[in-house]
């Protein structure tokens, strides 16, 4: 392991040092690492995800063949689902001599992490968080999982000597003190999502897609500017993303407390 301020940073760092000049990620997938890759002149090669937002494997991996760099976000951001375990393992075995990034930004949500696979392999890193469940956005703690050799190379040559500040390491020593109280806090995400997603498979005019996230992305196609001018009025921010690979009108939800869920069903509803 190696610690970082944030994963964001640890990213800049790789993509500063690892001297790639292509890259492959699917698409749409978190817009931080395309920007910074190219900012590096790095190449990148976007593979359309499908229609329900599932991965072409072969497409996929016949693209990162091409690469030096493959990313990986898992669950993906913004459409919240995360790629199959089986399917995320055949494609790192089907590039071993390309370096993986997983970016589990928000793995916490969901049913795996690909952390214990890093550790037992040469070309996969793994990036997490305390930003999501741990909700440390402001504090910038992050980490990085990857084969002992890289972890160690990273820490002497690639890392500033003190990446966190002592305040963030304080901050995050004492919310991992309470882990317990974050588990508990997943778990209730975890059961507000699944009802929050019941409640709108039931609204005509919106199109849901499965999360594995803290977030729910919708398509609201010819409601959207409705929904959004309503949700504005009830002081209710959502992300608007917009027409986004194909789908008309899209929108990520955060899964709030059962109150705050309420509230914004309570809101669509009323449009619709």
């Amino acid at each position: 392991m190696a610690a970082g301020s944030g994963s964001d940073q640890i990213i800049e760092l790789l993509l500063s040092t690892l001297r790639s000049r292509r890259a492959t990620v699917f698409a749409p997938t978190f817009s931080y690492f395309i920007n910074r890759c190219e900012l590096h002149g790095i190449k990148v090669d976007q593979v359309p995800l499908e229609r329900d937002f599932t991965l072409d494997t072969k497409a996929f991996v016949k693209s990162a063949r091409k690469s030096d760099l493959v990313y990986i976000c898992s669950p993906n951001n913004p459409t919240g689902n995360q790629l199959e375990r089986q399917q995320a393992i055949d494609i790192i075995d089907s590039l071993e001599d390309r370096i993986v990034l997983v970016d589990e930004a928000y793995v916490d949500f969901a049913d795996y992490s690909l952390s214990a696979d890093a550790a037992k392999r040469d070309n996969v890193i793994v990036l997490r968080t305390l930003s999501k469940a741990f909700g440390l956005a402001g504090a910038r703690v992050g980490y990085m999982v990857a084969s002992e050799k890289f972890a160690r190379t990273f820490r002497s040559t690639i890392q500033s000597p003190y990446p966190i500040s002592t305040l963030s390491l304080a901050i995050a020593s004492g919310v991992l003190a309470r882990a317990d109280h974050v588990r508990q806090i997943i778990k209730a995400v975890r059961s507000e999502r699944g009802r929050v997603f019941a409640r709108i498979a039931k609204i005509d005019g919106i199109k849901k897609f499965r999360s594995d996230a803290n977030f729910l992305f919708i398509e609201a196609g010819g409601n959207y500017l409705a929904i959004s001018r309503s949700l504005r009025n009830h002081g209710i921010v959502v992300k608007l993303l917009g027409n986004l690979a194909g789908h008309r009108g899209c929108m990520r939800i955060t899964i709030g407390t059962r109150e705050m869920n309420d509230k914004f069903l309570r809101c669509i509803e009323g449009v619709l």
